[in-house]
C-alpha cells in the first residue's frame, strides 16, 4: 500500500493542449497492494457539485500482469481508507460530463487516431494493429467506483494475438530497435521487436525477421526521414505496461481532502497468492500465457491445476511448492556447520589455557591438593605452583610429583553431532536437520602465552525440509589456521581463520492435486570464515570466570543450479550469496577440581548473548525452465537478537605417557526465531 499528496500539483496545461504535452497525470501500481492518491479541495459559496475531468496514465510495475484495475473515491489511506459509498463524503464516479468514460491501450501500438494534431490531421496508424477503434477495456462504473477490466472480450484481436489477455509488467515488456529522429516532442517510432531472453526480431505480424531484412529497415527509415533521422537504439516497449484512462468525478462542497484508491486486478492463479514468494511465483507461472513467450503448453495445465483447488489454502499451498521455496536453508544449514568446526577450534584453544595457563617454565604441585581451595592457592598464589605443575599432575610423573615442563606441541581431534529445527518463515519453508563435523588440527606453542596452529574439518548436515517438501544435504571440508594469546586468569584472544569447500544435493518434491514429481540438483559452494574471541579471566574464590566477547564473519557463496527430472516445473537458480557479521558478549565459568590420582576434571559453562548485523532479506534471481519469465526468489532476513548457552566438563590425566584432556560439551541456541540447534561434542587434546 502507498499513498501519495497531490495537492501541491498545478495546472501548467489545458485540454486544449497538443497531444503528448504530459496534461494528464500518471500512476505507477506498484506491488501487489493499491495505490492512494490524496487530493486537497477548497469549499467555495457555489453549492452546485462540480465535474473534473481525470486524463491519466496507469502503468503496472506490480510484478505481475493485470487483468485491469479500480478507482475507488474515499477518504483516508492505508487500512484507514473508507469508500465515499460508507461515508458522507460529498465525491462520486459519475458518467456525466464531456469526458467518456473509457481506458485503452497505447494507440501508438494498438488502434490509431490519438496522435492527430493541426498539422498532422490524419491519424497515426497503430504499429501492430491498423484498425479505426482503440483497443478498449469494458467500463463499469458503480457510485464511487470505476472498474476498467474484461480484457479478453474488450480488446481487438490482435491485441490477443500478440500480447494475450493481460496488461504487461514493465519487467515482461519485450525490447524494441527505436528509430530516433529530430523532433524532440514526438516518441520515437518502433521498427522491430523481440520477446524478453530472446536475440530474434519480430515484425508487426510477430513473424521472425533476418538482420538482412532489418538492416533493410533500417535503411528505408533512413532514407525516408532525411536530415530528421538520428539514429537507432534498443530499449523496452513501454507502452506495452501502459493504460490510458479518462473519468469524470463529481466533486460537491468540501473544504478538505479525498482519496482516489487504485486497485489493480489479476488473473486468479495471482490472485490466490498470500505472501511476496506466493505471488513471485504465481506471476512468473503466470506469464506462460504471454503470446509471444511461446512457453511449454503444460503450464496451461499447472495453472488449471492450481486454479482447481478447492480452497485459498490449498492454491496458496500448492504455489509455495511449485517454486524453489527453501533456498534459505542453504545459507543456514552452511553457516551452522562451518561454526561448529570454528567451535571446536577455540574449545581446543580455551583447554590449552586452561590446563597450561601462564606462569614460570618449571614448577611443583602438591599432588595432595584435592579441593579447589588447595588447587587456587597452589596454582594462583605462588610463581612456583604454575598451572606447569597442574600439568605435572596430570601427568603424575616422578616421585616427588613434580616435573619439568617442556611440551611445546599439542594435537587435538574433536567431534561433534547435531540437530535443530530451522522455523519455517513469511516467505519461505523450514526444515529438520541432524549433522556431524570432525575436526583435527595441531599447534606449537611459541611463548607460555602463544600458539599458533592449524586445523581441518569435515561435516555433514542433512535437512529434511518441512511437510515433505524435499530433502536438502551440505557437506564439506574446511581448512583453518589459529593463533591464540593467553593463560587460565588474565587476558586472553584466539584468532581463526577459515575456508571451507561445500557440495550440496537438493531433492524437491512438488506434490498438489495430480502432480507429484522429483526436481533434483547438486551445487557447490565455498564459504570464508574469521573469528576474533577474547576476554579476561580472574581468580573468584573456587571459579575461574570472566566476560568475554566475539566477533565473527561467515560469508557464503553457492554456485547457481539447474535441476532436473520435474518437467517445466524444474527450476534455475542463479548464484547466491548469503553473509553473516555477529557480536557476541557474554562471559564463562570454569571451576578446577584436583583428584587424588594426579589428575583433574573441571566443570565449566558460557553464556553469550548474539546480534547478528546482516540481518536484512535479500533476493535470488530463479526461473521454470519452461519457458517462462524469470522471478525473484525472497529470502526473508535473520533474527537479530538470540542467545547461546554452552555446559561441559574437561578431564585431565595421562594417557600413553603425555598429559591428555577430553572434553564433553553441549552447546545450544536459545530465544532464536529462525531455528533451534542442539550439539554435543567430545574433543581429545594430547601434549608432546
Amino acid at each position: 500500500m502507498s499513498s501519495r499528496d497531490l495537492s501541491a500539483f498545478t495546472d501548467t496545461t489545458d485540454c486544449a493542449a497538443e497531444p503528448r504535452s504530459s496534461k494528464r497525470y500518471k500512476t505507477n501500481l506498484t506491488g501487489r497492494g493499491a495505490f492512494d492518491a490524496v487530493f486537497t479541495t477548497a469549499a467555495t459559496a457555489d453549492p452546485t457539485p462540480t465535474v473534473y475531468n481525470n486524463i491519466g496514465k496507469v502503468t503496472n510495475q506490480t510484478g505481475a500482469r493485470i487483468t485491469g484495475f479500480k478507482v475507488v473515491v474515499g477518504t483516508g489511506t492505508g487500512a484507514n481508507f473508507t469508500p465515499a459509498s460508507q461515508s458522507d463524503l460529498p465525491v462520486g464516479i459519475t458518467e456525466e460530463g464531456t469526458l467518456q468514460t473509457r481506458a485503452n491501450v497505447p494507440c501508438g501500438l494498438f488502434g490509431y487516431g490519438c496522435a492527430q494534431t493541426a498539422d498532422e490531421p490524419s491519424p497515426e496508424e497503430g504499429y501492430f494493429d491498423t484498425d479505426q477503434d482503440n483497443d478498449q477495456l469494458t467500463v463499469s462504473v458503480d457510485g464511487d467506483t470505476v472498474t476498467f477490466a474484461n480484457m479478453t472480450e474488450a480488446l481487438g484481436p490482435d491485441y490477443l494475438r500478440i500480447v494475450g489477455d493481460s496488461i504487461l509488467d514493465r519487467s515482461q515488456v519485450p525490447t524494441g530497435l527505436f528509430i530516433e529522429d529530430t523532433d524532440t516532442a514526438s516518441e520515437d517510432d518502433l521498427l522491430v521487436w523481440k520477446a524478453p531472453g530472446s536475440d530474434t526480431w519480430l515484425d508487426e505480424n510477430g513473424d521472425t525477421l533476418t538482420q538482412a531484412e532489418v538492416d533493410q529497415r533500417i535503411a528505408d527509415a533512413k532514407a525516408a526521414m532525411g536530415d530528421a533521422y538520428v539514429g537507432t537504439y534498443e530499449g523496452d516497449v513501454e507502452d506495452m505496461s501502459n493504460i490510458n484512462m479518462n473519468f469524470p468525478i463529481d466533486v460537491g462542497v468540501l473544504d478538505g481532502q479525498f482519496t482516489m484508491r487504485f486497485i489493480p486486478l489479476f488473473n486468479p492463479i495471482v490472485e490466490a497468492a498470500g505472501s511476496d514468494y506466493q505471488f513471485a511465483v504465481a506471476s512468473s507461472l503466470d506469464s506462460s500465457e504471454i503470446v509471444f513467450m511461446n512457453a511449454d503448453p503444460e503450464f496451461a495445465n499447472v495453472i488449471a491445476e492450481i486454479n482447481g483447488l478447492g480452497t485459498v489454502a490449498e492454491k496458496q499451498t500448492a504455489l509455495e511448492r511449485a517454486g524453489t521455496s527453501y533456498l534459505r536453508n542453504f545459507g543456514t544449514q552452511s553457516f551452522l556447520m562451518g561454526r561448529d568446526q570454528i567451535e571446536m577450534v577455540l574449545k581446543h584453544l580455551n583447554n590449552g589455557r586452561m590446563v597450561m595457563p601462564a606462569g614460570t617454565t618449571s614448577g611443583n604441585m602438591n599432588a595432595s591438593a584435592t579441593s579447589v581451595e588447595d588447587i587456587s592457592a597452589v596454582r594462583l598464589a605462588s610463581s612456583d605452583s604454575s598451572a606447569q605443575g597442574l600439568a605435572g599432575l596430570m601427568a603424575g610423573t616422578g616421585g616427588s610429583n613434580s616435573m619439568e615442563i617442556t611440551e611445546r606441541f599439542s594435537v587435538f581431534f574433536s567431534g561433534s553431532v547435531s540437530t535443530g529445527d530451522i522455523d519455517n518463515t513469511t516467505n519461505g519453508a523450514g526444515a529438520d536437520y541432524n549433522g556431524y563435523a570432525l575436526t583435527g588440527g595441531g599447534d606449537y606453542r611459541v611463548t607460555d602465552k602463544t600458539r599458533v596452529g592449524a586445523a581441518i574439518g569435515y561435516g555433514e548436515n542433512e535437512g529434511s525440509v518441512n511437510d515433505n517438501r524435499g530433502d536438502l544435504d551440505v557437506d564439506g571440508t574446511t581448512a583453518m589456521i589459529y593463533g591464540s594469546y593467553g593463560s587460565a586468569t588474565g587476558l586472553f584472544a584466539d584468532a581463526v581463520f577459515g575456508y571451507s569447500w561445500l557440495d550440496y544435493d537438493n531433492d524437491r518434491r512438488i506434490a498438489f492435486g495430480t502432480y507429484n514429481e522429483l526436481a533434483e540438483s547438486s551445487t557447490d559452494g565455498k564459504q570464508k570464515s574469521f573469528t576474533l574471541d577474547g576476554g579476561y579471566n580472574f581468580e573468584i574464590g573456587r571459579f575461574i570466570a570472566g566476560p568475554s566477547a566475539r566477533f565473527q564473519y561467515l560469508d557464503l557463496e553457492v554456485d547457481g543450479y539447474e535441476e532436473n527430472g520435474a518437467g517445466v516445473l524444474s527450476m534455475s537458480v542463479e548464484d547466491m550469496d548469503f553473509e553473516s557479521r555477529t557480536i557476541w558478549l557474554g562471559g564463562q565459568v570454569a571451576m578446577p577440581i584436583a583428584l587424588d590420582n594426579g589428575g583433574f576434571i573441571q566443570p565449566n559453562a558460557r553464556l553469550h548473548w548474539v546480534k547478528e548485523l546482516e540481518d536484512e532479506g535479500t533476493t535470488v534471481g530463479t526461473n521454470f525452465t519452461g519457458g517462462t519469465l524469470p522471478f525473484s526468489t525472497p529470502i526473508d532476513g535473520r533474527d537479530d537478537n538470540y542467545v547461546r548457552a554452552g555446559v561441559g566438563l574437561d578431564a585431565g590425566f595421562t594417557g600413553w605417557g603425555q598429559p591428555m584432556t577430553v572434553s564433553v560439551n553441549y552447546d545450544g541456541t536459545l530465544a532464536n526465531d529462525d531455528y533451534d540447534e542442539h550439539r554435543g561434542s567430545v574433543s581429545i587434546t594430547m601434549h608432546f
